[in-house]
């Protein structure tokens, strides 16, 4: 679904992300090795005392857990910058068992106790994302409902790429990426003495043909909202074409796919009203205009129900802001 498709922008070969990377890796082996401290006083005290510089060793990531692996491309990466050779055994989105080897890694023994809790941190968390989304995705096995990620992150972006890895979607990245019309700003509209369904669909629709957003959505709480929201896109879409086909008689109406997709978001529904919406929608012949979102109170316990209902498409925080990371360790191999 291209309304919810990062991607590309969460990949290795997108220097941006590379950079990102390279950022968040500094910052915390940084913090591990010096705290408060000036750089100067970089070290590990533990491993400067007992190795020299010269002294090398050969380590293993292995699996204590049956899972989906997530973030070893990024942590082989990590260690490579840092001068140590890295084996890949299993790869992203592969399924691991207990006593899987993941990588092998191989250089001074010092960098390998510097980086290895730092690398470790990093697939155990993303792991453990990637495998909540893949069991979730699992119960809604036969429908075309799709699994989104919040903005509920530790880390934007290694948190979202997790969720893709899992078979789930990243939503947006962040503010700058789609519009998203929630609660508190129809609230700050309504207090202002405008109707804020009818402002923010009206303002939001100004910008349905640009490209570079993403998305335009906005969060209901009701059916009669959520109609309301919808007939707003579709006159959007009518007035668009509308006008431009009174420019120029022998012009054809604008493709379909050449909107900004449009989503309503139906925040704390319950499945049966979720269904009540998508009925309400199909008979007015609403339902092709805007694509539908449920969130809040999702769990892997009804989620099944909200893809039943016809729901487009589930956005869960708790698969980012409270997962368990999977169990992994990494240990020096004895010679």
């Amino acid at each position: 679904m291209r309304a919810y498709d990062c991607s590309q922008r969460l990949s290795m070969q997108n220097k941006g992300y590379r950079d990102r990377l390279a950022d968040f890796f500094g910052r915390e082996v940084f913090e591990d090795m010096t705290g408060t401290g000036p750089r100067t006083e970089r070290k590990d005290l533990a491993g400067s005392l007992l190795f020299k510089n010269s002294e090398k060793s050969e380590a293993c990531m292995i699996a204590k857990q049956e899972g989906i692996l997530a973030g070893v491309e990024e942590v082989a990466w990590f260690y490579k910058i840092n001068r140590l050779e890295v084996e890949v055994y299993k790869n992203d989105g592969e399924k691991v068992k207990p006593g899987d080897k993941v990588m092998r890694v191989n250089g001074p023994t010092c960098h390998i106790l510097n980086l290895e809790r730092t690398g470790l941190n990093l697939v155990q968390r993303m792991s453990g994302i990637a495998t909540a989304v893949r069991n979730l995705k699992a119960k809604l096995n036969g429908h075309k409902t799709v699994i989104v990620a919040t903005r509920k992150t530790m880390d934007r972006y290694l948190d979202k790429k997790a969720v893709t890895l899992g078979g789930g979607l990243a939503h947006r990245l962040g503010l700058y990426d789609g519009i998203i019309v929630k609660d508190n700003y129809l609230t700050a509209l309504e207090n202002s003495g405008k109707d804020p369904i009818k402002e923010a669909i009206e303002l939001a629709s100004m910008m349905i043909l640009d490209k570079k957003l993403k998305f335009i959505e906005i969060e209901v709480s009701s059916k009669k909202d959520a109609i309301t929201a919808a007939r707003g896109f579709r006159k959007a879409m009518a007035d668009i074409n509308e006008a431009k086909m009174a420019g120029k008689a022998s012009c054809k109406e604008v493709n379909p796919d050449d909107f900004v997709p449009c989503l309503i978001m139906l925040d704390n529904m319950t499945p049966k009203e979720a269904r009540e919406v998508v009925k309400s929608l199909k008979e007015e012949k609403l339902h092709d205009y805007v694509i539908l979102e449920a969130s809040g109170g999702i769990t892997d316990k009804n989620a099944r129900r909200y893809a039943e209902a016809g729901i487009d498409a589930i956005s869960i925080g708790a698969v980012t802001h409270s997962v368990k990371a999977l169990d992994l360790s990494q240990k020096i191999l004895k010679e």
